[in-house]
């Protein structure tokens, strides 16, 4: 993949990240309801997660909070990835 198609890559999931953000804000949150966004891969959900919260900052709703929530077996080499990439996005 190149840097070409990364950096279009990173800026559709930046307006994806906005767009949720809009949505959850005027129509779920009034509502009383809790939301939750699926990705189809590991990395995207964790950068996913990192870009929603920079939009909740961003509006002034760092009082919501999201988490990431990803299955992997004990033994599986994804495993420590997503605990790092985790604690990266947590600082």
């Amino acid at each position: 993949m190149g840097d070409t198609q990364v950096a279009q890559i990173r800026d559709r999931m930046q307006k994806v990240a906005e767009d949720i953000v809009e949505h959850f804000l005027s129509e779920v949150e009034p509502r009383g309801f809790k939301a939750m966004v699926v990705a189809h891969r590991r990395k995207m959900a964790v950068e996913y997660k990192r870009l929603v919260d920079e939009v909740l900052q961003r509006r002034g709703r760092s009082d919501i909070k999201t988490d990431v929530v990803i299955t992997v077996q004990q033994n599986e080499v994804w495993a420590e990835t997503i605990r790092e990439l985790l604690k990266r996005s947590n600082n």
